[in-house]
């Protein structure tokens, strides 16, 4: 019994580890981030206006993914940005 309250408590841990470094309150990482937050947009509405999927925008957002230049060029002009600031630190 001991056991199993050790993994559930420890699984815990790992869902609230994750859910802390989702949290809108994380550092941004990227302009693109920046920018977005900024404007209280989500990542799927930057990813509709870049006929992106969400999960690109968000590994580019961090930093997860180096973005080929369509992709980069695509965001930039969702988030009215030049497409070298899209990767840059704010």
């Amino acid at each position: 019994m001991a056991l199993v309250t050790a993994l559930v408590a420890a699984h815990e841990m790992i869902l609230l580890m994750n859910e802390a470094v989702h949290l809108e309150g994380a550092p941004d990482l990227t302009m693109a981030r920046a920018v977005r937050r900024s404007r209280n947009l989500r990542q799927r509405d930057v990813a509709a206006a870049a006929g992106l999927d969400t999960a690109v925008v968000s590994r580019v957002e961090n930093g997860r993914e180096r973005p080929t230049e369509n992709v980069r060029r695509r965001i930039a002009d969702a988030l009215g940005l030049a497409p070298a600031e899209v990767t840059k630190a704010p």
